[in-house]
């Protein structure tokens, strides 16, 4: 009877350094090839060998640095820049290699700016913050950035530095979050970056509303709906206000038509309901509903406007079934929202805290993580 001997036992130390000696010896291989630059491909290869390494020694850091340092000026910046964002994120990232990313520019600086655990010593934030451009937008995508320096960047009024901040998977300061919404009221590219994040609070999302997709937006008033439940409802309309807003349409036009509007929600002044120069039926809709309109009488007011609204049978049913679907609170929270300010609809004696004033701030930090935590729940 013959013994049967067992093949030798391959840790998977042994099975993963095979498998890189197989991959360097393919790449000697074509290093033999005249015609052909190896010099990147070494780069990348010996850059994605030292960030997988389960340990980085000082040899082993000393050895990439010398060879990182001899390639690094004769190989394509396309090539520096991938680099850079493998290697930067490293704790033991060699400094003199971050120093000549730095010095390289372009995207291998901002990978080195926005990825590095800590900034090089020749980096000094402030100053980037103060001379903008691609620095400072490197810099907003950190998750270090403590909130004085957000709020930094924010004072800068940069569009593309505050779609850097709405974008960062990092959380940001309520207050920042604030400052960033009531910007996004107007800026629908920015409103849609903010409604990607998790930590926004109700009053965020509510504020957002004209700009969130339909799903979304039936979550929103869901969750307003909810946490309405319990607030007080502002007496109805007296029965005459339906028709003295179409004698005023008619007599005023539709700038006349939202004074009358304005004052018939004790709120003086005519209502900005003007977005982007645009005047915004939805918004509309919903402050006619806060008025305590009935659904008829608010569709035929909009019949009345003679614009484009008034002209399109799709539209003007889509807008019924938005105030058929919104409750009189809901409606009176969201316009509030949206408009950043109150309306005058809360009865006599009753307490009420707007949306976005900074009173309300200091509350909002645990109604963001709520948020944030029945997402997670959700998506799990």
């Amino acid at each position: 009877m013959s013994s049967q001997v067992s093949p030798p036992q391959v840790s998977h130390t042994q099975a993963s350094h095979s498998q890189v000696l197989a991959d360097l010896s393919g790449l000697a291989q074509l290093a033999a090839d005249p015609t052909l630059d190896m010099r990147p491909v070494l780069l990348r290869v010996q850059t994605d060998l030292f960030a997988a390494a389960p340990a980085r020694d000082r040899a082993t850091v000393e050895a990439y640095e010398a060879l990182a340092l001899g390639l690094l000026p004769i190989v394509e910046d396309e090539v520096v820049a991938a680099v850079a964002r493998r290697l930067a994120p490293l704790p033991e990232a060699p400094m003199r290699v971050l120093s000549a990313f730095l010095r390289r520019g372009g995207e291998a600086r901002a990978a080195v700016i926005a990825l590095s655990p800590a900034l090089p010593p020749e980096i000094d934030p402030d100053r980037l913050v103060l001379r903008g451009g691609v620095d400072a937008l490197a810099l907003a995508a950190r998750a270090d950035l403590s909130p004085a320096r957000i709020a930094a960047l924010l004072d800068r009024t940069d569009p593309t530095l505050d779609r850097a901040l709405a974008s960062s998977p990092h959380p940001l300061p309520d207050d920042a979050l604030a400052r960033l919404t009531d910007r996004a009221r107007r800026r629908p590219d920015l409103a849609t970056l903010l409604l990607g994040r998790s930590d926004l609070s109700l009053a965020d999302e509510a504020a957002l509303y004209l700009h969130a997709t339909p799903d979304r937006r039936e979550t929103i008033v869901a969750r307003l709906g909810a946490s309405a439940l319990h607030a007080p409802i502002p007496p109805r309309a007296a029965p005459s206000l339906a028709e003295d807003l179409a004698a005023c349409l008619k007599a005023r036009g539709l700038s006349g038509f939202e004074t009358c509007l304005a004052a018939s929600l004790g709120s003086g002044g005519a209502l900005p309901l003007q977005q982007d120069g645009t005047n915004v039926p939805d918004l509309l809709a919903l402050t006619l509903t806060a008025a305590g309109l009935a659904d008829d009488q608010i569709v035929r007011l909009f019949l009345l406007r003679g614009d484009e609204v008034s002209r399109s049978a799709p539209e003007v049913f889509r807008l019924a079934a938005l105030v058929r679907a919104t409750p009189r609170p809901v409606a009176i929270r969201l316009v509030e929202a949206i408009l950043g300010h109150r309306l005058g609809l809360t009865p006599a004696g009753a307490r009420h805290a707007p949306y976005l004033a900074p009173q309300t701030l200091p509350a909002r930090t645990s109604e963001r993580r709520e948020a944030a935590t029945g997402r997670e729940r959700q998506a799990g």
